[in-house]
Order: C-alpha cells, then structure tokens, then sequence
C-alpha cells in the first residue's frame, strides 16, 4: 500500500482557499499512486478556532467543507481531522475523518482533550473514542488523535496513524520523537504522526510530521515551518520511504529565528497586512526584530523611525542606521525633545510644588511614551503595523512602560530571553555583517537618563535568564532553585519582581511563542498573585 502525508498551513475559518488546498492535495496523491492521504488534526477549518466552534455557521462551513472533500475521495482513501457534530446529539467532537469512495467511513474521535494556553478543547469538544482500526487495501491501521499512543489491539495493526497539533517549542521536538521511537520499539509497528504548520497569532506550528519505525530504526520527518508533500510504502508491516530522507537537525538559535520570520510573515499575510513599522533605539532588540521583518516581509516592506532622546548617545543612532543601510529598509529620524518639553510644560502647573532636580520614573516613561505616540501617529497615517520590540525576561521583570515601549500589535520577542536575543543576532551575522557589532557588544540601555544600563535595575542577564528559565519553564520553586546552586538573594529579588508583573501582562501585545510557556499562550499569570 502507498500513502501520501500532506502538511498544511491553514488559515482558521478561510474554507474556500483551505478546502482548495486540501483538493489539491488529494488530487496529487492519486495522480501519484497513492491509496491513502494523511491530513492533520482539525485540518478542516483550522485551529484554535476558539469560539468559532460554538458558531453554527462556522459548523456548517465545515461540513460543507467535508462533503466537498468526501467528494473528490472517489478513488483515494483519506484521513482527515476536522471538528465533527454528531446528528443525533448535536454533540461536537474532535475528529479524525475516514473516508472512503466518497462517504465517512469511520468517524474516530478525541478522548484526551487538551487545555494549555491557546489550545483549549474541553469547553468546544466532548470525550470520545480515542481510537480504533480502519482497513485500506488489506492493511490495518490503527487511527488516533491521542497523546499517549498504546496498541489494544496487539499483532493485528500493521501501523499507527497519529494526528496531532503541536505548537512549535524549541524544547520538545526531539522528546517528541524519542517517545514515538519509544512506543514504536514497544509495539513492535511503524508509527505515523501528522501535525500542522504555519501560524496562527501567537502560536506557531513548525510542521516536521513524522514517520518512525523500530525495524528499520530510523526516524523520517516532513520539513519545518513550511509546507510538504511525501509518499511512502507499506510493506510487510514495515515503513518505506519513497523519496530521501529528511530528518532534520537543527540548532535551537536556528529553529527560534524560523518560528519568528514565519510568526510574522503569516501574522501578517493571514489578516491582510503589508506593511510593518519598528522603533529604533540603536540597540539589539529592536535590530533583531528588523532583522526578521525584513527577512519575513521584504525590506521594501520595512520601515524604521529613530527617536532619539537627550540622553541618546551618538552611537545609538549610527548603530540604527548602519543597520537601516545594512539591511535595505527605510528610516527617519524623529527626536522627542520637542514632544517631551511640551508635556512637561503641559503638566508643570500640576507638578509646580515638585523640585526641578527630583527626576524619577516619571520622566522617564513620558520619553517612552512620547515614542509611542511617534509610532503609531505614523502607524495610522501611512498604514504600518507597529511590531513590538521587547524581550521576555524584560516582561518577566515589569521593566517596560505601559503605553510607551510596550505598545504594538504583535510582540516579535516577548517570548525570547535576552541570552537568546544575543544569540539570534549572532546566527543573523552569520555569514555577514547585518547587525552593527556594536549594538551588540554595548551594554544594553533604555536611555531614558544619562548613563542608564538596563543593569542598573535587573540582575545581569546571564545571571537573571537561568534563574527565569526555571521558574516559567520548568516550573520550579524558590527553594528547588535555590537548592540547585543560585544565589538565594538574587532568586529571592526576581522572584518579587515577577510577583508585581500581572497588571501590565495583561496589557502587552501578543507575543509570539517559542517555548512550552509563554505568557499569554502558555502561562497566564493572575492580574494579582505571588509569584513563586
């Protein structure tokens, strides 16, 4: 028996192109001589579909969706995943869809439902099946949506077709596939799990579906971050593939920087949008995300306006534009002494009984806040979207300024440490230089007073970002990270300070996620808590 394995990049709720695609998907492997394509979970209509699911127009899209593609499955099998309501009941499943001469042959739904972050199932989907065994041309598979994959039906399954939705992590692809060879070391058959790509909104999906098998010990796998089409052979229980193979290898730096170009070129092209618009402070973070707009939508596309203060050095605007020049985007230089001197002479009639020399936060957050009246004044006049240039471990720290450098309409690093940061700017100089070295090497600085060092107020970043790691993502205690060697005072003191974040989390862009947990997608703080 042959079959196809068709990863996709949907677009939620856009049935007439995805429906399109999923035809021609089809239409290939027959032409190709496959028996059956394999399409991932909820395929037909995309996902998170959130609420959409509790839309009956939206329900109704999808089964005209699958009627069209039961339709052009008249001398193909198919697989395809898909939110399925039951006649009788009414009642909504997540699915996955056999199909056979042009009818559903078999409907298998999802017993393990989900929730973290963006996917959420228990409040759209009821408990179902689980699995259960579908034949094609001789050959028996059993067909899951699960997570945790067994065999009830021991010697009589000749492979195992797994659909799956994993939003991209640069942590657990590789743990993903050492539990499938695991399983299918134990269970004696190939197994093949299908998942998405593309993105959508905060979440990201790096595609790389993949096929293992104990027998022959090798593990093959469909491209990252973009779309892809492979036929295999089953013979005699064993896997085949009929084309190279792709396992890939890629470093986490490299796998960051894909996830983000696709993050934003699909954030972008999937609501309609050209044109995206990034302060430049002459400082890494905002040169990383100017980086991968230019690389996700054309420099062409790209605009960068530099707003320096008085407290600006001259470096910080020759570092923003050696990199405008470098990358082949446009920019202009707009200061904000002017605006910053009108507010303060607007509110010195409130502040007359404050001394002149007691300068604060204060000061400081109306500089940040006159850039982001800059920004989206040119937002709005010549139709950019402002991309937010701040990092996660400033989130993680409150040290940003609502209003001000916090505005947006998509955080580009919000779920990126620092140390990363550094990282992509290295990997982005690979092969030359694109980032001004010295807005690497310099120590990172808001400028927002003379002298200023982002240091002044966070622990060091190489210091601050392990300590952080282990708090979001592995989730550990104050006390387990203390016991693993670092200082209690510095643990004690970031630990307070992600007790304080909640409010302004809450009014940040949506950032665009990387790992297993980022905030708003895969870690969602109350407005009020202690931390830790």
């Amino acid at each position: 028996m042959n079959f196809a394995i068709s990863q996709l990049n949907f677009k939620i709720a856009d049935f007439v192109v995805n429906t399109k695609k999923i035809i021609e998907s089809i239409q290939i492997a027959y032409a190709q001589g496959a028996d059956l394509i394999v399409f991932s979970e909820l395929a037909v209509g995309g996902t998170p579909a959130l609420d959409l699911l509790k839309s009956d127009t939206f329900l109704d899209q999808v089964d005209e969706a699958i009627g069209e593609i039961a339709n052009a499955c008249s001398s193909i099998d198919c697989i395809i995943g898909a939110p399925y309501r039951e006649d009788d009941s009414g009642l909504l499943y997540n699915a996955a869809l056999f199909i056979s001469k042009g009818e559903i042959k078999k409907v298998i739904s999802k017993q393990k439902l989900r929730d973290q972050g963006l996917i959420m199932e228990t409040p759209y989907f009821s408990r179902g099946s689980g699995a259960d065994l579908i034949e094609v041309k001789g050959s028996t598979i059993l067909l899951t949506l699960e997570d945790m994959l067994d065999n009830p039906h021991g010697h009589a399954v000749d492979f195992i077709i797994s659909l799956k939705n994993y939003p991209f992590s640069y942590v657990e692809h590789e743990q993903r596939k050492e539990r499938l060879r695991e399983t299918s070391k134990q269970l004696g058959v190939g197994i093949v799990e299908l998942n998405q790509i593309g993105a959508q909104g905060q979440l990201i999906f790096d595609g790389r579906s993949l096929i293992v098998h104990s027998k022959e010990e090798y593990a093959d796998e469909l491209h990252a971050f973009q779309e892809d089409f492979k036929l295999f052979r089953l013979e005699e229980k064993s896997i085949k593939s009929l084309q190279p193979l792709r396992e890939g290898h890629f470093t986490e730096v490299e796998l960051i920087y894909e996830a983000l170009v696709l993050g934003i070129k699909d954030y972008f092209q999937k609501n309609g949008l050209q044109k995206a618009l990034i302060g430049l402070s002459g400082g890494i973070d905002s040169s990383i995300v100017a980086a991968l707009a230019c690389q996700a939508l054309g420099p062409e596309n790209v605009k960068g306006i530099l707003m320096p203060s008085m407290y600006s050095t001259g470096h910080s605007v020759k570092d923003a534009e050696d990199l405008a020049n470098n990358l082949g985007f446009e920019y202009e230089i707009v200061p904000i002494k002017g605006g910053f001197d009108a507010f303060m002479a607007t509110l010195d009639p409130v502040f007359q009984d404050v001394d002149d020399s007691d300068v604060d936060l204060t000061e400081q957050n109306i500089q940040a806040r006159v850039r982001a009246v800059i920004l989206m004044a040119i937002s709005n006049k010549q139709g950019y979207i402002v991309l937010n240039t701040s990092n996660k471990s400033e989130a993680a720290m409150g040290y940003g300024t609502l209003y001000g450098d916090l505005i947006g309409s998509l955080s580009v690093l919000g779920d990126v440490y620092k140390t990363q940061v550094f990282q992509l700017a290295h990997y982005i100089n690979r092969d030359r230089e694109l980032i001004p070295e010295h807005a690497i090497s310099k120590p990172p600085s808001a400028e927002l007073k003379p002298g200023q060092k982002d240091s002044d107020s966070l622990p060091l970043y190489d210091v601050l970002d392990p300590i952080l790691y282990l708090l979001i993502e592995k989730n550990l205690t104050r006390s387990q990270i203390v016991a693993l060697g670092h200082d209690e005072d510095e643990v004690d003191r970031i630990v307070r300070l992600m007790s304080r974040v909640g409010f302004k989390l809450f009014q940040t862009p949506p950032a665009l996620r990387v790992s297993p947990r980022a905030f708003g997608s895969g870690l969602n703080l109350p407005l009020v808590a202690k931390f830790g």
